[in-house]
């Protein structure tokens, strides 16, 4: 073999030697990025809840306090508290399941029950009288727990625990539901009863 053909036969394989490389750092470089991916995405702060979203029927749970009406009944009538398994006792009903029902759906619910008890069309009325609280923590100036009002955001909650202090992170709150779910939440997010509005202190 020529001396040539030796020069060209070693210039191509360090060529391709480096395509390899390369090759071999590409792939190096998005196996890198998908691992980094996968991770953001593991540790991603709580989804944020869409601002001005319409507020949904209120959902009774424990400790709310309820008024019932049967119309023509008096004595079935009066203050009812929902336990803490959820359920209402009231006169010829005892342990009606109240949790997760809207006002109507318990009225629906206490007329079935009041027609197998021999009520003819019963006309029920349920209205709230109390319901159960929400808690803003962390850096407001008077952190407790607060009466809830149907429509309430997080900006209501803040004001009502007297607005932030100083240290205060003022564009984004935690908001814990009920039932254990996180939220990254803001001025605008709802709150419903029971929650829980967090405010974290800002880095110097």
């Amino acid at each position: 073999m020529s001396e040539s053909s030796v020069t060209r036969s070693s210039g191509a394989f360090e060529a391709g030697a480096r395509c390899g490389a390369g090759r071999l750092w590409l792939l190096a470089l998005r196996t890198g990025l998908a691992v980094l991916l996968a991770s953001a995405c593991q540790h991603a702060p709580p989804a944020a809840e869409p601002a001005n979203a319409p507020p949904p029927a209120y959902r009774l749970g424990s400790g709310d306090r309820v008024r019932v009406t049967i119309f023509e009944h008096p004595e079935l009538s009066g203050e009812f508290e929902v336990d803490g398994s959820g359920r209402l006792a009231l006169p010829l009903i005892r342990g009606l399941n109240a949790l997760g029902l809207s006002l109507p759906g318990l009225e629906d619910a206490i007329a079935e029950r009041l027609t197998g008890e021999r009520i003819v069309n019963p006309k029920v009325s349920v209205d709230l009288v109390k319901s159960r609280p929400v808690c803003v923590l962390g850096e407001v100036v008077k952190p407790g727990c607060y009466d809830y009002f149907y429509g309430m955001r997080v900006s209501s909650a803040i004001a009502m625990a007297g607005g932030y202090t100083y240290r205060a992170r003022k564009n984004t709150v935690d908001v814990r539901r009920e039932s254990g779910e996180l939220l990254a939440g803001s001025h605008q997010t709802l709150v419903f009863p029971g929650d829980t509005v967090e405010v974290k202190d800002r880095v110097f």
